[in-house]
């Protein structure tokens, strides 16, 4: 598919939502798709030994950097800064990043029968996910 590209001036999104000067800033530069193959995962490095809070903020929504992120752990999501000004908040939890081994979880009985109207899919539909995000 063709991909869905956004991005937004950083200076700009600072203006209209100064509370952003304090939560690391990502870009593209940081990741692999720029050549810069450890990049984001010293960033993940360093913000799990020193940063106590979950989000970061980008102003681009390139897919191959969506994916680099979600890659490295980060869930993205999108936050509207002002109208029609919108800004990626990838997040990255404390306690939860990945999930390995998924043969070995063990899911409860009644956990089963709640959740037996939804399913999971992997790498179905990545274009309309980024494009769900804006």
């Amino acid at each position: 598919g063709g991909g869905v590209s956004l991005s937004v001036d950083p200076q700009q999104v600072l203006r209209e939502s100064p509370w952003l000067e304090h939560v690391p800033y990502l870009s593209p530069a940081h990741s692999h798709i720029s050549g810069n193959e450890h990049g984001l995962q010293r960033i993940v490095d360093v913000l799990a030994e020193r940063y106590p809070n979950d989000f970061c903020w980008a102003s681009e929504f390139d897919p191959a950097f969506i994916a680099d992120l979600m890659r490295h752990g980060f869930l993205p999501m999108a936050h509207q800064v002002a109208d029609g000004m919108y800004v990626m908040l990838p997040k990255l939890h404390q306690r939860r990043c990945c999930l390995r081994q998924l043969d070995s979880i063990k899911i409860q009985n009644g956990t089963r029968k709640r959740a037996k109207g939804f399913h999971v899919t992997l790498n179905k539909c990545f274009d309309g996910v980024v494009e769900g995000l804006q």
